[in-house]
């Protein structure tokens, strides 16, 4: 789980942005809180929702994020780190590293602090720490700050054959714009010994716990698991009857590849050509039409996925998925992560959560998740302001996204103003109390208008 994130220096955000998880003194909600009830562990809030103006940087928070995800993970394609700097300010752009650091608690229950600070061609520094609620107790795990390297001895045992030990391994392997993290998730897994428990816990929690979903991320494989898996199908009927979108199966067409309109004789050829039994594979045609192609009884089949409506005489009414609408398209891309949200020990980042979405269904996902009983967060940015209400939300859970004159997102938090716990705050957001809402130029309406 997130504990705090902070940002320096990335697209909007120039001076350090922080985002806490850790709740404040407000009392409602506690069931918002999680804890382990440990003396030294973090409580931990279990939502944070962003809301401001478009253009304010709400998403390029998440941005941010998603950003040490991929490069924690990846290795370097080329010799440049690929992202954007501050543009705003010729200083902060031409002279100043970017930081991003984000502290969390892995599922083994050990909490860590881990960051780096970089440039378009390097990594300037990196760390990585044991800690806890008291900042005395943390533990160094390593240090990397240009060719120097700090690493706890006792955590790793430093091996007797010069070139094989973790400092060679750091000077001499790892690229000057590549994290170690990075380094150590690309090699083979068993060459490590537990000595490497809290970098591998590291890449764990990047890879399995944190997800990120951006407005037009589409999740790989629901058709697959949908045809083989009749428990994922059951599943997802009922979230659909849970959201009454009218949808009463979920089946799919299947025919012979020979046979299908819809895709050129030339990819049918080329499919024929690379066929292999007992797989499975999906293409897309024209963005609109994906099919499942499967190798069964010597013939090469494909499968659309469809659903099935009932008409005003009961009989049922096949509808593909192009035919369905966007909000129930945008629900289906959502139901593996709401599901996943309330059955499993995960970090959602969501940007732009209504998009498509009615108010009611966006604060109906919040509800569900709310009512879950795993430990798990979900971090949203949106324009939704139905969600603006302590009927929902904490204050602590709430956050304000704005811009300054010189073009700099500002991160703050409901807990900054003095709010009755009982106060209904969205008529205030709306009327510009907190800030983070759009300014308009009523001179140039009015020239426009005349």
């Amino acid at each position: 789980m997130i504990i705090r994130v902070v940002v320096e220096n990335f697209l909007s955000i120039k001076e350090r942005v922080e985002l806490l998880m850790t709740p404040g003194k407000g009392q409602i909600h506690s069931n918002h809180i999680m804890t382990t009830g440990k003396r030294n562990d973090f409580k931990l809030l279990r939502s944070a929702v962003l809301f401001g103006a478009n253009a304010s940087g709400k998403s390029n928070i998440i941005k941010a994020i998603s950003f040490a995800k991929k490069l924690a993970l990846e290795n370097p394609k080329n010799d440049v780190i690929n992202y954007e700097r501050f543009k705003l300010n010729e200083e902060t752009y031409n002279n100043k590293p970017s930081r991003i650091e984000i502290e969390f608690k892995h599922n083994s229950g050990q909490c860590y602090a881990y960051g780096f600070i970089f440039d378009n061609t390097k990594i300037h520094e990196e760390w990585l720490y044991k800690i806890s609620r008291k900042s005395e107790s943390d533990v160094l795990v390593f240090n990397r700050k240009e060719n120097d390297f700090e690493v706890n001895d006792k955590i790793f045992k430093q091996n007797n054959n010069g070139e094989k030990n973790l400092i060679f391994t750091l000077k001499t392997l790892v690229k000057d714009n590549q994290l170690f993290v990075s380094y150590i998730n690309n090699q083979k897994k068993e060459s490590f010994d537990n000595t490497f428990i809290d970098v591998l816990n590291v890449i764990a929690w990047f890879s399995n716990t944190l997800q990120i979903v951006f407005p037009n991320t589409r999740v790989k494989g629901i058709e697959i698991n949908l045809m083989k898996n009749k428990e994922i199908k059951e599943m997802f009927i009922d979230y659909l009857n849970q959201f009454n979108l009218g949808i009463n199966d979920i089946c799919f067409e299947k025919k012979e590849l020979s046979k299908a309109k819809d895709i050129p004789e030339k990819i049918k050829q080329a499919l024929l050509d690379n066929q292999q039994k007992d797989n499975y594979g999906m293409i897309q045609i024209n963005e609109k039409f994906l099919y499942i192609i499967s190798y069964e009884k010597d013939k090469l089949m494909i499968s659309k996925l469809v659903f099935i409506h009932k008409n005003n005489k009961n009989k049922d009414v096949v509808f593909n998925l192009e035919e369905e609408s966007d909000g129930t398209n945008r629900i289906i891309e959502l139901i593996p992560m709401i599901n996943d949200l309330v059955n499993n020990e995960k970090v959602y980042l969501i940007d732009e959560i209504e998009r498509s979405l009615h108010a009611k269904m966006v604060y109906s996902i919040f509800e569900m998740f709310f009512a879950s009983k795993t430990n798990n967060q979900l971090i949203a940015a949106t324009h939704e302001t139905q969600l603006l209400t302590q009927l929902l939300l904490r204050k602590d859970e709430i956050w304000f996204v704005s811009k300054n004159e010189e073009g700099e997102t500002k991160l703050y938090s409901l807990e900054k103003f003095k709010v009755r716990f009982d106060k209904e705050i969205r008529k205030d957001y709306l009327l510009g109390l907190f800030g983070a809402t759009p300014k308009f130029n009523n001179r140039t309406f009015n020239s426009i208008l005349n």
